[in-house]
């Protein structure tokens, strides 16, 4: 919380009432890893072979797969997403290079 001093919303006060409302849920840890892919329906990667991938700040490789979203309504509109969704954390690909996975 101490990063917290300089924001200008009551950031204390949000997360006062977050653990009111969902008092259950341990909020020092940290999120776990999005996996779940943007692309496809049921959240599992149709992409075998990832081609476009980035590695991020803590080692960990997502995916960079840009992915248009078609309007049903209108043809000609459409929104671009990028997937984002980890591929590999860095543990995995150490184990992976140790021959543990």
């Amino acid at each position: 919380m101490d990063d917290l001093e300089g924001a200008n919303i009551n950031v204390e006060k949000l997360v006062n009432r977050l653990k009111i409302r969902f008092p259950d849920y341990d909020f020092d840890q940290p999120a776990q890893h999005d996996r779940r892919c943007k692309k496809s329906e049921t959240g599992v990667c149709t992409i075998q072979k990832h081609l476009t991938y980035a590695i991020d700040m803590d080692g960990n490789d997502f995916c960079i797969k840009r992915i248009k979203l078609r309007d049903d309504n209108n043809p000609y509109l459409h929104k671009e997403i990028t997937c984002n969704a980890v591929i590999r954390t860095a543990k995995e690909k150490e184990l992976t290079m140790k021959g543990g996975f």
